[in-house]
């Protein structure tokens, strides 16, 4: 029998900590892996989203338009069988409008859901955003994007395209219900590696001075989300009787820092935006 007293093996030795510049390094290292992390994953949940939006827009046009078709046409033929006090009715009228403003509401629905004319560049998407908002009401929309024009300018993926035009369409709509504005310029840029596209009105502006406000009571909760997500923000300035100045900002680059004039942004990017928060 072996008597030995036991002794417990002694504990593994611990790892040296890292100090000084490695330490830092390693850091660094570790933020930019995780960085490149979030917006892998943001980006693949935009592209989703994007092609959920794209599938129920189809079964819009295809079986709800469709059948709205189908119920106009057949309403048609039975009101001109009709004769006497039916014909007369004016409730047919009624109907007859209420299908056709149906069929209106689907259209805008899978438009607003997938528009086809974003899935060319920033520029033609928001010249058909504009040309949309033109159609909707007595607001001037002008896209100035020359400087997307300049030689060296990066590409805009789809899905930092789809997020930005989504933001912008949302300011201006909220532009039209609220602001009292004539007119949205809208204009789009890339600067060390972020996209921003600047959207400026001439409405009356916010109550008080130059701000920076919180948006969730603005109805863009979700638009900043997106954002955010993507590693974006967007910020709001306002002057009574002076407009406002929403812009949204998205990066292109992991690596990215914010551009010459834009630092705190990252901070902001629960602020929110356009002149529509004028009347919230």
């Amino acid at each position: 029998m072996n008597l030995t007293p036991h002794r417990p093996s002694s504990p593994p030795a611990a790892r040296p900590r890292l100090t000084g510049p490695t330490s830092r390094l390693t850091r660094e290292h570790r933020l930019e892996r995780l960085t490149r992390l979030q917006m892998t994953l943001a980006e693949a949940h935009a592209d989703a989203e994007q092609r959920e939006r794209e599938r129920v827009a189809q079964l819009l046009h295809d079986q709800v338009g469709s059948l709205i078709v189908r119920l106009r046409l057949a309403f048609g033929e039975w009101s001109h069988g009709q004769s006497g006090p039916v014909a007369a009715d004016p409730a047919l009228a009624q109907v007859t409008a209420l299908l056709g403003e149906l069929s209106r509401t689907v259209r805008t629905l899978t438009f607003a859901l997938a528009p086809p004319d974003w899935h060319g560049d920033l520029q033609a998407a928001l010249e058909a955003l504009a040309a949309e908002l033109g159609l909707t009401g007595p607001l001037a929309v002008h896209v100035d994007a020359s400087a997307m024009a300049v030689p060296g300018t990066a590409e805009i993926p789809a899905v930092q395209r789809a997020v930005a035009c989504r933001v912008v369409r949302e300011l201006c709509l909220n532009v039209q219900k609220h602001a009292s504005a004539t007119r949205v310029d809208i204009v789009p840029k890339v600067e060390a590696g972020w996209l921003s596209v600047r959207v400026r009105d001439d409405g009356r502006g916010l109550p008080t001075g130059p701000v920076e406000v919180d948006a969730r009571g603005l109805g863009l909760g979700g638009a900043r989300a997106q954002l955010q997500a993507l590693g974006g923000a967007l910020v709001l300035r306002s002057e009574p009787g002076r407009g406002t100045c929403a812009t949204l900002l998205i990066p292109l680059d992991p690596d990215a820092r914010p551009a010459e004039g834009t630092s705190g942004l990252s901070g902001a990017s629960g602020a929110s935006g356009a002149s529509g928060a004028s009347g919230a």
